[in-house]
């Protein structure tokens, strides 16, 4: 028969093991949009090391203009983004764009954890 502290310990392990999988590869980009189109947008990343990426639109794709939840046609070339991705098998799928009034890299994260279902308890 299990303990209490046995299953605890099961719990914390479980827990642990699951969280870092159900994060996958997401990763944020920060730069400035050089083109947009009804299905992707291309962005000039910031950083030690500049590069040109399109990031692909999805139908579950969010936007967020000075903290409102807005559309893909309030954005407009030049503009400084930062967007939340996920790895696809083909690149990368926007999961939220945040843009407006100089977005913060954790404007992005405030928007997307707004919206996630469910609650996280310690």
């Amino acid at each position: 028969m299990l303990t209490r502290a046995s299953i605890n310990f099961i719990l914390v392990v479980v827990l642990f093991t699951v969280v870092p999988v159900a994060h996958g590869a997401a990763e944020r980009i920060t730069g400035t949009v050089e083109r947009i189109s009804s299905g992707s947008i291309t962005i000039e990343t910031t950083g030690n090391a500049p590069a040109t990426v399109k990031i692909l639109l999805i139908p579950s794709t969010k936007f967020l203009k000075d903290g409102q939840d807005t559309f893909l046609k309030e954005l407009e070339v030049g503009v400084r983004v930062v967007v939340q991705t996920k790895s696809n098998a083909g690149g990368l799928d926007a999961l939220s764009i945040a843009f407006g009034k100089q977005p913060s890299p954790g404007d992005s994260d405030r928007f997307r954890l707004r919206h996630a279902p469910g609650s996280v308890t310690a």
